[in-house]
């Protein structure tokens, strides 16, 4: 009987995105304490400075790493409740949603996709460059169930691309390398990084800044090779 492979997701830009962009949200919590900033610039800031920056592999240092990060953000501009402001910050993208906003949106195919591949009984997992806030996000998503393994970088101790937290979601799940797929939306992080662990991957470029080999522009044009 052929063995079904065993398939991992990246998280944030592959299976949900943030609602309006992460400029929004911190200007619009950020005009609650006295700051008014244009969201456009700090959305430009916030990806520079996170693309720029080493990812969270630290349980118990993960907030602080987000507080320096978002301080960074805000630099150069008064922000007298600073503190108050980022522990509203990171509270909302933990829950999901405020009083009139929510955090995070599934694509459009995510939910038929992990649906269909449950169906399937293709086993699930997810590896992800992210903070213990993870279990939140996907149970306010409804889409926690799916996954039969989580690995994040901030429990792991170790980050995407390096082969070792690809590694051990192979290892939680018993799987072999070349029984899995990883699917994301970075071309190192997810797509070096699963190569470097002998596992297939398939890069998510919804904006088609890409063209190759197992690249796809929806999630479900992975279908065809399982």
């Amino acid at each position: 009987m052929h063995k079904k492979k065993t398939i991992f997701f990246d998280a944030a830009g592959t299976l949900f995105y943030v609602s309006h962009g992460v400029g929004f949200h911190y200007g619009r919590i950020a005009e609650k304490y006295g700051v008014h900033v244009d969201a456009l610039h700090i959305d430009q800031r916030f990806h520079e400075i996170y693309e720029n920056a080493s990812p969270v592999a630290n349980k118990t240092g993960e907030k602080a790493w987000w507080r320096a990060l978002v301080r960074l953000v805000f630099e150069g501009i008064t922000f007298p409740e600073f503190d108050a402001f980022f522990e509203e910050i990171y509270s909302f993208f933990q829950q999901g949603h405020g009083e009139k906003e929510k955090a995070w949106t599934l694509f459009p195919e995510t939910m038929e996709v992990l649906e269909h591949l449950s169906a399937l009984n293709h086993p699930l997992g997810l590896i992800s460059n992210f903070d213990s806030r993870i279990e939140s996000i996907l149970k306010n998503l409804k889409i926690s169930y799916f996954f039969q393994t989580i690995t994040i970088s901030s429990e792991a101790g170790v980050a995407k691309p390096s082969a070792r937290i690809f590694q051990l979601a192979l290892k939680k799940a018993h799987c072999a390398p070349s029984d899995a797929i990883h699917v994301g939306d970075h071309l190192i992080y997810d797509v070096e990084g699963a190569h470097n662990a002998g596992m297939q991957a398939f890069l998510i470029d919804r904006r088609g800044q890409h063209h190759g080999v197992n690249i796809v522009r929806d999630l479900r044009e992975i279908y065809g090779s399982l």
